[in-house]
């Protein structure tokens, strides 16, 4: 199966600093978004980003999120991403 820029998109969820250190293998988990996010803006892909309750867990960790437009970038107060 070959993905295709005009169908896909990469949706990269929840991977803020006071978050991210409480998951299994984080570093490897933000590393491998960080090349995704490279190969999807390399092709030109939709991007989005979402965080959850910023105001009490902090922003996306940088330098991700300042890859991002602030258009690309949504704030949720729903654990699943796909309420919004």
């Amino acid at each position: 199966m070959r993905t295709h820029r005009d169908d896909s998109l990469l949706l990269v969820i929840d991977i803020q600093g006071r978050l991210a250190p409480h998951v299994a293998g984080h570093e490897q988990l933000i590393r491998r978004a960080e090349a995704l996010l490279s190969v999807a803006t390399l092709c030109g892909m939709p991007k989005l980003l979402t965080e959850h309750c910023p105001a009490q867990i902090g922003a996306a960790i940088e330098p991700m999120r300042s890859r991002f437009s602030a258009g690309e970038i949504f704030e949720k107060t729903c654990f699943g991403a796909a309420d919004h």
